[in-house]
């Protein structure tokens, strides 16, 4: 079951990334809620916040290091949590989702882009590896 909703978000991803290069790459931008969201197409060739741009090759490596992590402790110690369940779906899901385009094109396609506060432009699987990431270190602390 869990391969299913990691295939499901992986699947969400892609196909919003294929959307943003097929319609939004054109145009750059289009504001959804006035001075709230927008969907904006950013080639992201780095990290969050424009951090160690060009090093493709590093992020690939430690998202490769993080996915054997994962699957490591998952099964090393079988854990029964529903939260660690669905905080490893979230962030394994994410961290394929955004390591699919590095290999593929070189960059991270991001979409969604927060207006009101000044962040940077986001999609849907760094959504997954944040939401998930919390819920983990919600599971640890729960577990201590």
């Amino acid at each position: 079951m869990i391969s299913f909703f990691v295939a499901a978000l992986i699947i969400a991803d892609q196909l919003t990334k294929w959307l943003t290069i097929r319609f939004l790459k054109p145009v750059g931008s289009v504001e959804l809620i006035p001075h709230i969201l927008s969907l904006t197409y950013v080639e992201n060739r780095g990290a969050a916040f424009g951090i160690m741009q060009n090093a493709r090759w590093f992020f690939i490596a430690a998202t490769t290091v993080v996915l054997v992590a994962l699957v490591v402790y998952a099964i090393k110690t079988k854990p029964d949590s529903k939260l660690f369940k669905v905080s490893a779906t979230l962030i394994g899901a994410g961290a394929v989702g955004n390591l699919v385009d590095r290999v593929a094109r070189g960059f991270v396609v991001d979409m969604i882009q927060v207006n009101f506060v000044d962040f940077p432009v986001f999609n849907v699987a760094d959504c997954c590896v944040v939401v998930g990431g919390i819920l983990f270190c919600w599971y640890i602390l729960k577990e201590k």
